[in-house]
């Protein structure tokens, strides 16, 4: 088994644009966490109906991806590479900013005018020095598309890298993911609709850096009772992690190899030296990264 290395729990919230009311849960850049540089919840809330845009404006980023997955509500995306799109409950959007890219967030139009229940994750994946500079890439991962398994009314969706999980014959199942990545990440949300009390026992590499975030309800971690709002760290010894919802529940699971590489960040921008770093800066300045 896996054993839990910390437990943490929700830091008081604060506002990302004027549409995200996010925990944010870790912004450390450090190889403890690596290939994640970021993970911010934006717990459920109800927004009231308006006439004015809300969210995130146009800013830039270089050398990482983000990965939005909305859980309700619903977002627009655009960016200077020519990528529009709309994320609804369920969907995912994993955006590469690669080489360099501005691009902004805003409640899909319909749902900023009517209002309504609001709750997303976003998180930052570094990558590779290879890779740093890949051209911008979008992917929209609709709900319908994203591989799933149900497991005695536990559903379990495959967004990246390969799920095995133990069937009750003792033999590990594997199941592919959707989202294409530069890097070894495996990426699941689970979640428990009707109740259910089922274990599911998943196994992930042992020098993989492993956590997962309860979103809502409770869950039995390898024996160990977590709540909503808080973020689970695994030590990198072990393979299996035995997951047992004790309510209606909703986790997300992150395991990523660690790149092991050096960190250089500023802002919107993370590349692995300064200098790399002032030239993005200089890229920006003078309309590199395109427009919108």
């Amino acid at each position: 088994m896996k054993q839990i290395k910390k437990v943490i729990s929700a830091p008081t919230k604060h506002w990302v644009g004027d549409g995200f009311h996010v925990h944010g849960f870790f912004n450390q850049f450090s190889e403890d966490n690596s290939p994640f540089l970021l993970l911010d919840y934006a717990p459920n809330k109800h927004f009231t109906p308006s006439d004015k845009p809300r969210g995130v404006g146009q800013h830039p980023h270089r050398g990482f991806e983000t990965v939005t997955f909305a859980y309700r509500g619903a977002v627009n995306h655009k960016d200077s590479s020519g990528s529009v799109g709309t994320i609804k409950e369920g969907d995912i959007q994993w955006m590469t900013a690669g080489s360099g890219v501005i691009h902004q967030e805003y409640f899909e139009d319909e749902f900023n005018k009517s209002g309504g229940e609001f709750s997303m994750v976003q998180l930052w994946v570094n990558l590779p020095a290879e890779f740093k500079m890949v051209p911008p890439r979008y992917q929209e991962i609709v709900n319908n598309n994203i591989p799933s398994i149900n497991i005695e009314g536990v559903e379990v969706k495959v967004v990246a890298g390969t799920l095995e999980y133990l069937e009750s014959d003792n033999k590990y199942i594997k199941v592919e993911g959707i989202a294409k990545t530069y890097s070894k990440i495996d990426i699941y949300q689970i979640s428990n609709p009707t109740n259910s009390s089922t274990p599911l026992t998943v196994k992930l590499p042992a020098h993989q850096n492993t956590m997962i975030l309860v979103l809502s309800g409770s869950v039995e971690l390898n024996d160990y009772v977590i709540d909503a709002n808080n973020l689970v760290l695994f030590d990198n010894i072990g393979e299996n992690i035995v997951i047992k919802p004790n309510s209606i529940s909703e986790v997300l699971v992150l395991s990523g190899m660690p790149l092991n590489e050096p960190i250089a960040h500023y802002g919107p921008f993370v590349m692995n030296t300064d200098q790399e770093l002032m030239q993005a800066v200089d890229d920006f300045n003078n309309g590199r990264f395109g427009n919108l």
